[in-house]
């Protein structure tokens, strides 16, 4: 590692020996804890322990085992029976299909990094002067271990801008490393819910996402000894971030300059001809993911979608028995029998637009980061296409002035030219092998946060699902009782 002030330009290739060792062996921490409903059955989202209370009530089905990636067998799936002992009723009982065989599924992945050096929070989002010229700024809170800040405890403010100068830095200065993805700036992008660019849905989400871009920056090996991230996050003069020349980077607005960036990607393409093996691999696979992934992010949009229209017409159907519970004078319990009903498919909305906006926050924007992040994955794999597009050009280069020279054995001028080109090959060369040996480490990390990240929504995608689950079998449980 190196201080604030000495840090290496990567595209020379003196830098190269300064460039730490990215292949260090990582502990896994933090466990993640597959979540498993609360006893009040809509807990919060730190909530993710189903305790012995839970277990014991009447209104919960006792899964036999943890929730786990692994297929549960239906076995385990036992119905619990009720304290109070009801009347014998006809009951129809779904049990899922039993697999064949249970799937080999990998262990439950939980983190790759080591001991963290920071802890970040952006929280306290502030609405800052009135009309077109308003802005939100976020107070950024900061603890380090690191021997080269001053002051192991920071707190300033800052608006979104500062954090798109931050990640403008480090797109300059390290174009070897994966960035992590800020949210997409556009309003119409980004807010799912409202217009508003200040509504609390909105901000909360830019605050959230903010929290996980600087978050990701300070954990990483190179990114976290950063003299930009450090200036972020302890200076309180923001005239220090000012704006920077127009970088090539993912999301870069403007007609042209996505006319020069498919140019220079096609030119690279072109020139370099892949001699890896493990990179034609890899290359091939993150377009196959973005394709897919573009799929997933679509239909879950969708279902989410559609939890959210069936709230409203659960609302019609709900005063439509109203109505008919109010028709019914002559006779009360069936009067009652409608009017509860009409309440339980209340308390149903309530748990479909709890899931519709759990689904969305825990599963969607995950999916949505990862869609993101594929674009800076593919950044690198072009960056090293170029370093190997320009060592394969020095190397043409070369034939074609020795071809020259054998011609003029006598040109001095010819040799010299001769030498001049065999220099830039090794200069060339060089810089790819580094540029490959650093790319191939960002891919591999890429690949095991990728895994921990995925995961980490698949149990949280489960977990809402099976909190609404919980919820309709109680109130149709007690409504079949009362009925009796």
């Amino acid at each position: 590692m190196w201080g604030n002030n000495d840090f290496p330009d990567w595209d020379t290739p003196a830098s190269w020996n300064a460039k730490p060792d990215l292949f260090v062996n990582q502990e896994h921490s933090d466990p993640i804890v597959p979540y498993q409903a609360s006893s009040d059955l809509f807990g919060t989202d730190d909530d993710y322990s189903l305790g012995s209370e839970l277990a014991a009530s009447d209104h919960v089905v006792d899964l036999g085992v943890p929730l786990q990636p692994a297929t549960m067998n239906s076995a385990n799936f036992e119905p619990i029976e009720s304290e109070e002992k009801e009347p014998e009723i006809e009951k129809t009982v779904f049990a899922p299909p039993v697999p064949t065989e249970a799937p080999d599924i990998e262990p439950f992945p939980t983190s790759i990094d080591g001991p963290k050096t920071f802890e970040i929070q952006v929280k306290n989002p502030e609405i800052q002067g009135e009309g077109v010229s308003a802005f939100v700024t976020y107070s950024v809170q900061t603890k380090t271990t690191l021997d080269f800040y001053p002051d192991k405890e920071l707190l300033v403010k800052r608006r979104f801008n500062d954090f798109v100068w931050l990640q403008d830095q480090l797109l300059i200065h390290h174009k070897g490393i994966i960035i992590p993805p800020l949210p997409d700036k556009a309003i119409f992008q980004t807010n799912k819910i409202s217009g508003n660019r200040f509504s609390q849905a909105f901000v909360e989400y830019r605050r959230k996402e903010l929290e996980r871009f600087l978050g990701r920056v300070s954990s990483h090996p190179v990114l976290s000894t950063s003299k930009y991230l450090q200036l972020f996050l302890e200076t309180k003069d923001p005239s220090k971030f000012e704006s920077v020349v127009q970088v090539d980077k993912p999301g870069a607005s403007g007609f042209f300059s996505s006319i020069i960036s498919k140019a220079t990607q096609v030119t690279a393409l072109v020139v370099a001809h892949e001699v890896d093996p493990w990179f034609a691999e890899k290359a091939s696979f993150i377009a196959n993911l973005k394709q897919r992934l573009d799929v997933l992010i679509t239909t879950s949009q969708s279902v989410t979608q559609h939890h959210f229209e069936s709230v409203n017409i659960n609302m019609r159907f709900m005063d439509a028995l109203k109505s008919m519970g109010g028709c019914e004078r002559s006779n009360s319990s069936l009067a009652a029998g409608f009017s509860r009903l009409s309440e339980i498919i209340a308390q149903l909305q309530i748990c479909e637009h709890e899931l519709a906006e759990s689904s969305s926050r825990e599963f969607g924007d995950v999916l949505g980061d990862y869609q993101r992040i594929l674009v800076n994955v593919q950044r690198v794999l072009d960056w090293r296409l170029s370093k190997l597009g320009d060592y394969q050009t020095a190397e043409r280069d070369y034939e074609v002035k020795q071809q020259r020279s054998s011609a003029k054995p006598t040109d001095t001028k010819l040799q010299s030219l001769v030498e001049a080109a065999k220099h830039k090959i090794d200069e060339t060369k060089e810089i790819f092998e580094c540029a490959s040996e650093q790319v191939k480490a960002e891919i591999i990390r890429f690949e095991s946060t990728k895994a921990v990240d995925l995961y980490g929504a698949l149990a949280q995608f489960a977990h809402c699902n099976m909190n609404r689950e919980i919820c309709m079998l109680d109130l149709w449980k007690k409504f079949v009782a009362e009925l009796q």
